[in-house]
């Protein structure tokens, strides 16, 4: 009997693990596409040298904040990116 408890806890423990490391897995593909479609629309406005400042999920969607170099005062701005990789929303530093 002992055995089969044991049997069933190590099952229940391999498929949460697997469930959680998926979700996770899942996630970090979601925000390296974010930053990639956030570069790619900057690059669409001229900028040549770019760098990634933050990037977080807030309000249903990827707010990917980026600088312009030589970082220079309104040389920043704001990418919304849906969750499927679109861009919702240009926002240029003020």
């Amino acid at each position: 009997m002992k055995t089969t408890q044991i049997s069933k806890w190590l099952l229940v423990t391999g498929i949460l693990i697997a469930i959680l490391g998926c979700s996770s897995h899942q996630g970090k593909n979601a925000e390296e596409r974010a930053i990639s479609t956030a570069k790619q629309e900057v690059k669409k406005r001229g900028w040549k040298r770019i760098e990634v400042d933050d990037c977080r999920f807030e309000e249903g969607r990827w707010k990917v904040y980026v600088w312009r170099f030589p970082k220079t005062p309104r040389g920043h701005a704001t990418v919304e990116v849906s969750d499927n990789g679109q861009v919702l929303r240009y926002i240029a530093g003020e």
